[in-house]
């Protein structure tokens, strides 16, 4: 038991893995509000800035875990009454699918 809880902490180590997600994080804070997103993620595409959170090896199309996190994500902001992190990150999904043809994951 302890052997698998340790690998599975393990396996999402590194800036591709679970470290992904923090800088998906981090990026979220910067923007900081929703009127800032789409300048922010136009400007990081057009200087071929990378932006954590998209494309995957094996998933081609949506990868399905991001439906579920997606539903779950909308869901805690209607539940908290903050549903700015859910709006940003739809805004910049939208925007890579369309200019970049990539799916997040």
């Amino acid at each position: 038991m302890y052997a698998s809880i340790t690998s599975a902490i393990g396996a999402l180590s590194g800036p591709l893995h679970g470290g992904a997600n923090e800088q998906v994080m981090r990026m979220l804070l910067r923007i900081g509000e929703v009127s800032n997103t789409e300048p922010y993620i136009r400007n990081a595409v057009e200087h071929k800035e990378r932006i954590m959170g998209f494309g995957h090896r094996v998933y081609k199309t949506e990868d399905p875990r991001a439906t579920h996190l997606r539903a779950m994500s909308e869901e805690l902001g209607k539940r908290t009454g903050d549903s700015r992190w859910f709006k940003m990150s739809r805004i910049i999904e939208d925007y890579i699918k369309e200019q970049k043809g990539l799916y997040c994951n």
